[in-house]
């Protein structure tokens, strides 16, 4: 699992699952103040290039436009 925090209560979590299964998925979620039962976005990846792009976007259409 990886986590990003962000300024204004923002975290990034990716995450495999089921947890070791080659079968599984990325599951990306952005979340505000901790609340994981809410997320901003949550994205779903079968490969680590689908990966990348769920966080691409994520972070246009959230950080990069709350940092300018």
């Amino acid at each position: 699992m990886i986590q990003v925090e962000y300024k204004g209560g923002l975290l990034l979590d990716i995450g495999w699952y089921p947890e070791c299964d080659p079968t599984g998925r990325f599951i990306i979620n952005f979340i505000k103040d901790y609340n994981w039962e809410n997320p901003l976005k949550k994205i779903e990846a079968k490969s680590i290039g689908e990966m990348y792009r769920a966080i691409n976007t994520i972070k246009d259409e959230f950080i990069h436009r709350n940092n300018n």
